[in-house]
């Protein structure tokens, strides 16, 4: 009995750390994930950014220099500034908005919501002889502008 346990004992080993790492580990790093976002969130709760002062925010700088930033601003107070304009959307923020997103998500996210318009604007949901000719190019130009907006967006996670 312990011969046949020597031979097979360490494939029984190899096969249960297999098993772990394949089945155990995916919903090991799914938790560290959403703890990292607890615990995010939880250090916004006891200090919110806008509590924080500006100040603190800038490295310092020495005193003459705050006098001079002081003075810098006083001057343009009192000058009549231009309305500063609005920059143009960056090519993230189009393609974010493509897929009728705001904000930047996580992977999982942008998948989901890839999905679930492939699926509203796919060529085969306006296949069907109650859809009219303009419904169909208008999806289809829609799911071009899905697709490529996905693709952008899984190429380039960040700027």
């Amino acid at each position: 009995m312990g011969a046949i346990w020597k031979s097979v004992g360490p494939i029984l080993l190899l096969q249960l750390v297999v098993a772990f790492v394949v089945l155990a580990w995916p919903l090991i790093a799914q938790g560290v994930e959403i703890f990292g976002r607890l615990i995010g969130r939880c250090i916004e709760i006891v200090a919110p950014n806008d509590l924080r002062s500006h100040k603190a925010k800038q490295p310092f700088r020495g005193k003459w220099r705050d006098a001079g930033y002081t003075q810098q601003q006083e001057r343009t107070e009192t000058e009549d500034r231009q309305e500063p304009t609005a920059s143009p959307p960056s090519e993230r923020d189009l393609y974010l908005r493509a897929l009728g997103l705001t904000k930047p998500v996580s992977k999982a996210q942008l998948k989901k919501t890839y999905r679930k318009l492939v699926k509203t604007y796919h060529p085969d949901q306006f296949a069907a002889a109650h859809h009219s000719a303009s419904d169909r190019e208008k999806a289809a130009e829609k799911m071009l502008a899905i697709n490529e907006a996905y693709d952008w967006l899984v190429a380039n996670p960040r700027d």
